[in-house]
């Protein structure tokens, strides 16, 4: 009697690792698509696996038609032309009224005829616009639509993109329901006359059917605008009557001019408003045209595709549409594909490619996503669920590749904001909001960086432009950039930002000398405004950006202050601009981080993973495309011979003294003997002299110039002030400039210098100091407020550094100073890069000719024809138009008033192909020039000190002291050392100076610390300006005191209306009674004790009072030989005194109200530089008054060679006594005469011994002076300018109570405070220079006929002098090198350097179709980089020299006279922004009693450090893959536009253990984010929570108060990992995913004790052999070419198993194959999909099932799908289908994706089965239950596929032998069909002692076929196959009868039992039953039966 087993319910699942006589019970070894389930009813049972249900396809007939007019160039809407009607026509029509002022121009400007085009269509509620879209079938049927448009035109007005109406009509067609969809790819631009469109239609219902016409018809209401309206305003303007410039020095006139000029814009306004108006009416009524009639499709044949796919990168067998990615949104899929048919219709039609395609879906109740491919089911079809089939939402190109997976995330706020985020490792992160109406993405269908995440932009430069009145804007500064912004709220990086742009308190109308700036708290009360050109017009709008600036440095975060529209680009626009304002009142739209100001981090553009928490967006594994630019921007410069020098050790000459030195003086180091230095070379060819070697006397050519014309030459031909003459061009130029690189191309850099001008290549005027040169801008002869006026500027204010246009702008460098430059390139992304050096560059020296490249206007190259030599002609700091040079007047062309020269480089920049495909831009950017890293520390008025006497009766501070001059606003003539003005002779002698700088006035914290190598270059002089003032008007007076008539008579040069004076000259007309003067008195009103608000307090100011001297006679004798009687005789009368007496009163008591003001202007020193000075203690040293010129002749120029310093016919060279080192006479040069020879030592070197920062009154011990010194005080005492005799003038200065031989007698003082300073001890005691003497003898305008200072005692003959009107500017220079400037000069010292923005910056647009043609690639010649962003101001500095605070009443103690004066000068400050209190910013009186305020606002000078860049370190390793660092967003906002997803702060990323490598995947799991990495998984602590007790007692969560966003990460395991970005599963209980490298399939949660952690699966579920036969396999990562075989291309066959083998073997293709993994939500089933390779043979594809509920893997299953993914709780699979099929593979849909769903099979009441597939295993349409044996042909192997299959170990009692006689399956059908006919058509058994499996087929020998028998029937049992009460009963034996295996037994102690069931091919049973496959069974149990073995 059999025993009866145990028996097996399935529902521990697959277990293949165990021994079979340990094979657990219920387990089973092996399943093939089988499903283990207790979720439908049936408890755990066994049913075979359910097939696929096709869910969306995308199969259909297409058609094409290429180059259709595109639909939205809106003017061929219309039928109707241009209207043309003439302006006074127009104008009467509306009923314009003329202006009475301008009545005229109503004949003038009415006969313009004014054309008048249709331009756009009206629309709005009251104008609807609608398109009418007819489609036409081949089979004849027709489809209309009609669809109102007006929302999307309106909407793409509002975001501000193209309207794009070929595409909005697509989408009509896509969303019509009709079965049709459209694609339309736009060739050209939106709008465009010319653009183009391919059109595709795909008929998706019917694939016999396609589209083979069709029309598009446009009705709504146009309108008119005028044509060309910019060109007609420009013209109405051009023809207006020019308005009077203003004359005046007023303020009124300047207003006035300014309103006329405002009136004439406003007329032109008004009528062209009134022509728009008029055109505007013109309605079109109503438009209705046909803009698309019948344009004819074609059928798209194969035969197109083949011919250029492979051309394109497409397989020929592949044209069909293939999914590549997909994610799921509350109602909707989108779904990404590539659609390889499309791309070659584009590619035939020379269209951009572009087919990369997102699509939308959504999901019906029943699960399908559409309807295809269900033919002659459509009524069962729930379309109305789906609302369309499908829509193309988009088409273009993404950059998506065959094959390739694209990991997608995404963010869903409503139903406009559905953003995706999505990337396939390859192509940067992209990102798209699907809730958008696509119109607005349309436009960029071919830009596929336009949706990276970092939005690639192509920067422009934002430019400041000026102010208006109102707003709220701080006196701070301003730095200014934009960030572009998409249509979906993605923003670019920061742009460049402008320089930072300061802002005057004072309001526009203030006059110039009046404007002050203010404390950086005070509101300006105005606004700022800008403008950015040449827009990228690829996004839609601009976020402008401030960032505010303290102190000279960012003083917070960039602000978002307001969003401007990209203006478009129509056929006739060179470029787009954006007028912007910023008024300090708008809301903050957001913030900049000053973190990302200085992002020179980490910048990655691609991930390969993603995942979102909390409202960010995390990303890992990061890189970038960056690559670097190797070229090499070092310049060098070139000696006259056109020898470079060597660019790595650099520019031996930089710091030469002499580099752009037409002569000099050098110091002999040995010796400390001073020589003169020139060389004149033959036609004195390049004028600049060479290193002279004082060994060997030679000269070394030195490096200053660009490389030449000729190989051996660096000189250019040109005029040189009407001469012809040659010059080198002073700059330096990289080799690559003009030699190719490898690739026979040209890239380098070229700079040369130039000064702000209208004719410079930037166009700006230059700095305006003065509206005219004139000394006094009221009429008469005294000073009164304003002391200078400046002209009407650009956008109506000045043109200077007060006015935000220059201050942020033109800000140049300090002349010869040495600044460090590099090349900052951006990327693509506008991200900088590292910079490029280009090196160090020497500014030219004040004095140096202005010579500068004329270009070959035809050459692309920059190429340099000659030089010219324009304004200012030289580089001095500033020129008046008074400014005659030294030689002649005839050949300078001065601009009026006084301008300051801006001194800038200027670079011209070449720039190869391959640079410019990697790059959006370049700067040139700078090293800050600091404190330690500068060679001039600052620049003033030099002065030299002057002695004072010992002098016990007057009580002075200054006794037995040196002091300031007398009069310091001229320059001592006699410094002779046995002068004791200067304190004697010898030790004696004073070597103490002062240089008043601005620098130091303004910089509270200025600091000097002097070094030993300081010394002082004398760079400039400073001219007291000449005017010509009339005494006496037409009234016979002008001043009412006749001590402003005498004092002024004192400030002249003594020159009365000569007769030998042209009296037309320029700026130079005498007039009767008229003085030339070099200095002013101040009007006495101003001198007054008057109250004054100052500090917003009422002040006594004190009165300027000096009492003359009371011997006057003696002094201003009219009736003898006095000063009066030299000069005009007798007649004082006639000008203006009424006696002799009017100057001096002889009571004691009677003071006269006294104060001197004058200006200077800029005067270049004639050789140049000076670093010595004449040595007044060498044998007869210094000037004496016979020697400076005698007579008249003050200027003669044969008197020139006689002066004491080396300034003398330098620029005559070919005078017979030229300055020249080869000339015999040269000792001549040094000589006191014509007799005396150069004395030793006569010269030396200026090195400062002591210096120290001088407060008033502040003093310089005698210890820190050398020699035989008194200590100096900062004061100084005033007397008469002339004295009784010459000789006491040159005494010590003394009071008037005591006469000896060594002090000046007779004069009274007046003791003064003087104004801060730098005091300055030199080693030896030098004269001043005195440069005025070197002017030509006709030069008017400057020359001074008799000098000022004169005494009587000089005679009639030669009056004598002690003043020249002039005082020197000089710097203090520090000895520098290449080793210490800016740390050295080695690649490592370059790579610490910190380089800031220049504020300059040029866009490169690169040309993809002409690589060479980039825009922004040869910036040469005239269109070369203006570089502004300097430290240097030019400014008048305003120096009120002396005060005097109250000190009782004592008259003499109260005695003290003004010296005010301006100088134009280099600062590092904003001169023109002082505010507090100074004489000249008002025109109350001047106080007496306070020093000059020199309250300034550091802010206004701040430098564009805002942004820090570096050169790349030496050791740096070019990093472009972070693999394991993650990066995170900023928090996105709900209903927020902007999409904080794509904001990355450089500060929030975060390392992973780099070891662990790279992470593949990020994902969510219970709320937890973790993340995988090759040998590692971790959990992201992410905002990590924290449970605390409420009051209440319940728990709440609070945050931990970390600021971390990513807190922490610890690893769960660091052993397993993934490998594979793609393939991962997760549920809610579990994620899952695979270990290539430990060959393990792993699931990430908790396990069965409730721990935390990865698992096994293999291991723990007793699988693990199955994955460790992969050890040694490759797995790759490409899962979507996971192929799937169709039925005809893998038929079922007898050799089925070997066929699947050869045909993956025999793919060619390399890398395919990978992972898949899917959970099914339904059956909590997870699926493993795997193709591997051995050996470089692909394997076929095999799935596994694991079990979550069970926790076991269950099957394998035939369903290989290479993307899986979940929608709705639904498991979707996407096979890659091949087949070999002829009629297949000719077909367009070959190749062609289809979306199938898991379990989605539904029974339809229809017996037409042939084409629907089954209900069970049959995926992706493959149908794989196929088991048949042929039974008329005996012996014949059975065909089949892949059946349900399951094998069973039966090991009951393991240790005895048995004989199993039978296996008992207790099973269950759903319908009596199933009951009747299910059953299994193979047993396999077999027994651990039999040596081969027992097969038993449902034939027997006799070929009869036992399944024709009814299960049901009665006698219908089979022989071997029973069925009762289902149950199934099979023996387990041979049922043929031979004994070839143990008898045809089942023997052993164990025995497995293999049972097949599968059906014929055509779904038949072998009964007839024609549904046997949608029959469903489940097995409960499988009992065995067995009895003891008798063996």
């Amino acid at each position: 009697m059999p025993t009866k087993g145990k028996p097996n319910t399935f529902f521990k699942g697959m277990k293949s690792d165990l021994e079979k006589s340990m094979q657990s019970k219920d387990s089973y070894r092996y399943a093939k698509n089988a499903r283990v389930t207790s979720l439908d009813g049936d408890n755990v049972s066994v049913q075979p696996y359910p097939s696929d249900r096709l869910a969306l396809t995308f199969r259909g007939e297409s058609s094409f038609v290429n180059g259709v007019q595109t639909l939205s160039y809106t003017q061929a809407w219309t039928q109707g032309e241009t209207v043309i009607n003439t302006i006074g026509d127009v104008l009467n029509e509306m009923n314009y009224q003329w202006p009475p002022q301008y009545s005229s121009l109503e004949d003038l400007w009415g006969p313009i005829e004014i054309p008048g085009e249709f331009t756009q269509f009206i629309a709005g509620n009251d104008n609807p616009v609608s398109v009418t879209i007819e489609l036409v079938t081949v089979d004849g049927n027709t489809i209309e639509i009609t669809e109102d448009i007006t929302t999307a035109y309106l909407l793409t007005n509002q975001m501000n993109v193209p309207f794009d109406v070929d595409n909005l009509v697509a989408g009509i067609i896509n969303e019509s329901q009709n079965g049709i969809l459209a694609t339309a790819t736009v060739n050209g631009n939106i709008g465009n006359s010319q653009t183009t469109t391919n059109w595709v239609f795909i008929n998706t219902e019917d694939s016999s059917d396609y589209v083979s016409s069709f029309s598009v018809t446009v009705t709504g209401t146009g309108s008119y605008s005028i044509a060309n309206q910019d060109l007609m305003q420009q013209g109405l303007i051009a023809s207006l009557p020019p308005v009077p410039v203003p004359t005046g020095n007023g303020i009124e006139e300047i207003i006035a001019y300014n309103l006329a000029l405002a009136f004439q814009q406003a007329l032109v306004t008004s009528i062209v408003n009134a022509l728009t108006d008029y055109y505007n009416t013109l309605a079109q009524t109503p438009i209705n045209s046909t803009v698309i009639n019948g344009a004819e499709l074609s059928p798209t044949g194969l035969s197109v595709f083949e011919q250029v796919a492979e051309s394109i990168g497409f397989s020929p067998s592949q044209p069909g549409i293939q999914v590549l990615g997909t994610y799921s949104f509350s109602d909707q899929l989108i779904i990404l594909a590539k659609w390889p048919l499309m791309g070659a219709l584009q590619a035939e039609a020379g269209s951009p490619i572009a087919c990369d395609m997102v699509i939308k879906v959504r999901q019906a109740a029943d699960g399908t996503l559409n309807g295809n491919g269900l033919d002659g089911f459509g009524d069962f079809i729930p379309f109305d669920e789906l609302g369309t089939l499908y829509t193309i939402y988009f088409t273009g190109n993404l950059e998506f590749t065959l094959g390739k997976k694209i990991k997608i995330t995404g963010s869903e706020e409503s139903g406009k904001t559905r953003r995706i985020y999505f990337t396939d490792g390859l192509f940067p992160l992209k990102t798209m909001n699907v809730g958008l109406d696509p119109i607005l993405y349309t436009p960029y269908f071919n830009t596929p960086e336009y949706f990276n995440i970092f939005a690639p932009a192509v920067f422009a430069p934002t430019k400041v432009t000026g102010f208006l009145e109102g707003g709220n804007l701080s006196s701070k500064a301003y730095s200014y950039g934009f960030k572009y912004k998409t249509v979906d709220g993605r923003t670019s990086k920061l742009s460049p930002l402008s320089n930072p742009a300061s802002l005057p308190k004072t309001s526009s109308s203030t006059e110039g000398p009046f404007i002050k700036g203010a404390k950086s708290e005070e509101s300006t009360g105005k606004t700022m405004t800008g403008e950015i050109r040449n827009l990228d017009t690829r996004y839609a709008k601009i976020q402008l950006i401030f960032v505010p600036y303290e102190n000279n440095a960012p003083a917070g975060p960039g602000i978002i202050f307001n969003e401007y529209p990209v203006p478009s680009v129509n056929d006739n626009d060179d470029e787009n601009v954006v007028f912007w304002s910023h008024t300090g009142t708008e809301e903050p739209i957001g913030e900049v981080p000053l973190a990302e100001l200085n992002d020179n981090q980490v910048s990655w553009d691609t991930c390969q993973a993603l995942e979102t928490k909390d409202n960010r967006l995390f990303v890992g594994n990061l890189s970038n495309s960056i690559e670097s630019i190797d070229t090499d921007f070092r310049v060098v410069s070139y000696n006259k011979e056109n020898q470079p020098h060597n660019v790595d050790t650099g520019n031996p000459h930089l710091y030469n003294d002499l580099l752009y030195s037409t002569a000099g003086v050098i110091v002999n180091p040995e010796n400390q003997q001073a020589l003169p230095v020139e060389q004149i070379t033959e036609a004195y060819l390049g004028a600049y002299v060479d290193e002279y070697i004082v060994e060997n006397t030679n000269f070394v050519p030195m490096f200053r110039y660009i490389k030449g014309p000729t190989n051996n030459s660096a000189l250019y031909n040109g005029e040189l002030l009407g001469v012809q003459q040659q010059r080198g061009i002073f700059g330096a130029q990289s080799k690559g400039f003009d030699e190719p690189n490898d690739d026979g191309e040209l890239e380098g850099i070229r700079v040369t210098f130039r000064i702000l001008s209208e004719e410079s290549s930037d166009g700006t005027f230059p700095i305006d100091l003065d509206r005219d040169s004139r000394l006094i801008q009221s009429s008469g002869i005294k000073a009164l407020p304003p002391y200078y006026n400046l002209p009407a500027g650009q956008n109506n204010y000045y043109n200077n550094y007060s006015n935000p246009l220059y201050n942020s702008n033109y800000v140049g460098y300090r002349r010869g100073e040495i600044y460090r430059f590099g090349l900052l390139f951006y990327d693509k992304l506008g991200a900088p890069m590292f910079i490029k050096p280009i090196g160090d560059i020497r500014m030219p020296e004040h004095s140096a000719e202005y010579v500068t490249p004329i270009y070959n206007p035809t050459s692309e190259n920059g190429e340099i024809t000659g030089f010219k030599h324009e304004w200012p002609y030289y580089y001095q700091t500033a020129r008046s138009a008074k400014d005659r040079g030294f030689q002649n007047i005839g050949d300078y062309i001065n601009k009026e008033g006084v301008k300051g020269c801006v001194l800038y480089p200027y670079f011209e920049v070449k720039l190869s192909s391959a640079t410019t495909s990697k790059i959006g831009g370049y700067s040139v950017v700078r090293v800050p020039r600091d404190s330690i890293n500068r060679s001039i520390v600052t620049s003033g008025i030099f002065s030299r000190a002057i002695a004072y006497k010992n002098d016990s009766f007057g009580n002075s501070e200054l006794d037995g002291k040196l002091g300031n001059s007398t009069f310091p606003l001229w320059t001592e003539l006699r410094q002779k050392q046995d002068y004791r003005r200067f304190n004697g002779e010898g030790d004696n002698a004073s070597r103490v100076y002062t240089l008043d700088s601005p620098d130091v006035c303004s910089d509270g914290d200025f600091v000097y610390n002097f070094s030993s190598s300081d010394r002082i270059k004398l760079t400039e002089s400073g001219f007291c300006l000449k005017q010509n003032v009339r005494l006496i008007d037409a009234n016979g007076e002008t001043d009412t005191e006749g001590i402003q008539k005498f004092l002024s008579i004192d400030l002249a040069d003594h020159l009365y209306n000569p007769s030998d004076i042209n009296q037309n000259l320029p700026a130079y007309t005498l007039q009767p009674k008229s003085l030339n003067l070099f200095s002013c008195v101040v009007s006495k009103d101003k001198l007054n004790n008057s109250p004054v608000q100052f500090n917003e307090q009422e002040y006594e100011t004190g009165t300027w009072n000096y009492k003359f001297s009371d011997d006057a006679q003696n002094y201003y004798d009219f009736e003898d030989d006095g000063i009066f009687q030299n000069i005009i005789g007798n007649d004082y009368n006639n000008y203006g005194f009424s006696s002799q007496y009017d100057l001096v009163s002889n009571d004691d008591n009677v003071e006269k109200h006294v104060g001197y003001f004058t200006k200077y202007y800029s005067k270049r020193i004639s050789c140049y530089p000076q670093y010595v000075m004449r040595d007044t203690t060498v044998g007869t040293g210094g000037e004496f008054n016979d020697s400076v010129g005698t007579g008249v002749g003050f200027n003669i120029a044969s008197q020139q060679q006689a002066l004491r310093l080396p300034y003398v016919n330098l620029s005559n060279p070919d005078a017979p006594n030229s300055f020249n080192i080869n000339n015999p006479n040269i000792s001549e040069f040094f000589a006191f005469n014509n007799s005396e020879g150069l004395q030793p030592g006569q010269f030396f070197e200026t090195k400062i011994h002591y210096a120290q920062i001088l407060n008033p009154e502040q003093e310089i011990n005698s210890g820190n002076i050398p020699g035989n010194s008194p200590s100096f005080r900062n004061a100084h005492h005033f007397h008469e300018l002339y004295p009784p005799t010459q000789t006491n003038f040159d005494k010590r200065q003394a009071n008037d109570q005591e006469s000896q031989n060594d002090y000046f007698q007779k004069a009274n003082r007046a003791y003064a405070h003087n104004s801060k300073t730098i005091g300055i001890v030199l080693e030896k005691p030098g004269g001043m220079p005195v440069v005025r003497q070197n002017l030509a003898a006709n030069n008017y305008s400057e020359g001074i006929t008799r000098r000022i200072g004169v005494s009587k005692a000089g005679g009639e003959g030669n009056p004598g002098g002690n003043f020249s009107p002039e005082v020197t500017i000089a710097s203090i220079v520090r000895a520098q090198s290449k080793e210490t400037m800016y740390g050295g000069f080695t690649e490592g010292d370059f790579s610490r350097n910190i380089f800031q923005s220049t504020g300059q910056f040029r866009p490169v647009v690169f040309n993809f179709q002409n690589p060479g043609d980039a825009v922004g690639q040869n910036n040469v010649g005239e269109n070369g980089n203006a570089v502004f962003g300097g430290d240097t101001y030019i400014g008048y500095h305003k120096l009120k020299k002396t005060f005097k605070p109250s000190s009782g009443t004592n008259g003499e103690d109260e005695s003290c006279v003004l010296f005010a004066s301006m100088v134009p000068l280099e600062t590092n400050f904003n001169l023109e922004l002082r505010h507090g209190w100074n004489y000249s910013n008002n025109s109350d009186s001047i106080p007496r009693f306070i020093e000059d305020e020199y309250l300034y606002n550091e802010s206004f000078d701040s430098e564009n450090n805002g942004l820090a860049y570096k050169t790349k370190p030496i050791d740096f390793e070019e990093v472009n893959h972070w693999p394991s660092m993650i990066a995170f967003s900023e928090q996105k906002i709900p209903g927020e536009v902007d999409d904080n997803y794509s904001i990355f702060p450089v500060n929030q990323i975060k390392d992973l253990d780099y070891e662990k490598g790279p992470i593949t995947q990020m994902f969510m799991l219970s709320n937890e984010m973790y993340a995988l990495q090759y040998y590692g998984t971790s959990r992201l602590s992410i905002n990590p929570r924290v449970l605390i007790q409420a009051e209440d007692g319940n728990a709440i969560q609070a945050q931990t108060g970390t600021d971390n966003i990513l807190e922490r990460y610890d690893y769960i395991s660091e052993v397993y990992g993934s490998q594979h970005f793609h393939g991962l599963a997760v549920s809610d209980k579990a994620a899952y995913f695979y270990d290539d490298d430990n060959c393990k399939f792993l699931r990430l949660g908790r396990g069965e004790k409730g721990k935390f952690g990865v698992m096994s699966l293999g291991e723990n579920s007793f699988m693990q052999n199955y994955f460790n036969q992969n050890k040694n396999r490759t797995l790759n990562d490409n899962p979507l070419t996971i192929r799937t075989y169709t039925n005809e291309a893998l038929p079922p066959s007898p050799t089925y198993d070997i066929n699947k083998l050869l045909i993956y073997q025999g793919i060619q293709e390399e890398d395919l194959g990978g992972v898949s993994i899917g959970f099914d939500p339904e059956h909590s089933e997870v699926l493993l999909t795997t193709m591997f390779s051995d050996k470089g043979v692909y394997l076929p594809p095999e799935t596994i099932v694991f079990n979550e509920n069970l926790g076991a893997f269950t099957s394998f299953i035939s369903k290989a799908a290479g993307h899986y993914f979940n929608h709705h709780g639904r498991l979707y699979n996407v096979y890659n289908k091949y087949s070999t099929n002829v009629d297949d593979a000719s077909s367009l849909n070959n190749g062609l994706d289809e979306i199938y769903m898991s379990n989605g099979y539904e029974e339809f009441p229809n017996s037409e089965l042939d084409s629907f597939p089954a209900k069970f295993l049959n995926f992706g349409d493959v149908d794989y239950y196929i088991w048949e044996q042929d039974t008329e042909q005996q012996g014949v192997l059975p065909v089949y596929k892949e059946p349900f299959e399951i094998e069973m170990v039966i090991n009951d009692a393991p240790t005895e032998s048995k004989i199993f006689d039978k296996i008992q399956l207790s099973m269950n059908s759903e319908t009596l069909e199933g009951t009747r006919y299910i059953y299994f058509r193979k047993f396999a058994f077999e027994g651990s002692a039999n040596t081969a499996p027992i097969i038993q087929n449902d034939t027997n020998i006799l070929g009869e076929n036992y399944s024709s028998i009814d299960n049901l029937e009665p006698g219908g049992n089979r022989n071997w196959y029973t069925v009762r009460d289902n149950l199934h009963f099979a023996p387990m034996r041979s049922l043929n009868g031979l004994e070839v295996n143990q008898g045809g037994k089942t023997r052993g102690t164990y025995a497995t039992v293999r049972m097949t069931m599968g059906w014929a091919i055509d779904n038949e049973h072998p009964s007839g039953y024609d549904r046997i496959k949608n029959e469903k069974f489940n097995i409960f149990s499988a009992v065995p039966f067995f009895r003891a073995s008798r063996i």
